[in-house]
């Protein structure tokens, strides 16, 4: 997943386009797990990412 803003993209579609990225990547870690342990590790890592909040402030 690149997490940079594309030239040819306004500011908030880059910012929808990575968040959604990173909400669907979580989604992938619950609709194939198999540990309900590990499952809730990797979202709520997913939703801790370091780049997430930079955009929004």
């Amino acid at each position: 997943m690149n997490y940079t803003l594309q030239p040819a993209e306004s500011v908030s579609d880059g910012i929808k386009r990575i968040v959604d990225g990173k909400i669907e990547r979580a989604i992938e870690h619950i609709d194939g797990a198999d540990d309900p342990h590990e499952t809730i590790h990797e979202v709520r890592k997913r939703c801790k990412e370091r780049s997430s909040p930079k955009f929004v402030h």
